[in-house]
């Protein structure tokens, strides 16, 4: 996996239970106190929020899942949150060839590795506070 903050590229090399990659703060609809992903991320910062969950295994996924119930996922020793402009994720050896896009999975079907970068401004909404 390569993450891009500004010119420089960082590669990270090894085993990652998740690759999660935010370009905003996101409240499920479920309630006040519902968990919350990326808690750092803002939609007009010009970066994309990665949080890294390295190792594997079913008993690592269990502790993510129940810390992020109570939004403490951030404070696991496991767990990297980094800004970053622009991420490209390479899966080799017998990794799984998909990708969960939005609750959708995307198959990489002769696909080398997946991007994830932000746009320009593509639009502006108007409205009054």
């Amino acid at each position: 996996m390569d993450s891009s903050t500004g010119d420089n590229w960082v590669t990270m090399k090894g085993e990652f239970l998740g690759i999660l990659v935010c370009n905003h703060f996101c409240k499920p609809a479920q309630g006040l106190f519902s968990p919350v992903v990326a808690p750092k991320a803002q939609h007009d910062d010009g970066s994309l929020d990665l949080i890294l969950v390295h190792g594997s295994g079913r008993l690592r996924l269990f502790c993510f899942f129940v810390a992020y119930q109570f939004c403490w996922h951030l404070l696991l020793p496991f767990v990297e949150y980094v800004k970053v402009k622009q991420v490209n994720v390479r899966p080799v050896g017998s990794t799984h060839s998909g990708c969960g896009v939005d609750g959708e999975l995307l198959q990489a079907e002769g696909q080398p590795e997946w991007q994830c970068s932000l746009l320009p401004v593509q639009g502006r909404l108007l409205g009054r506070h």
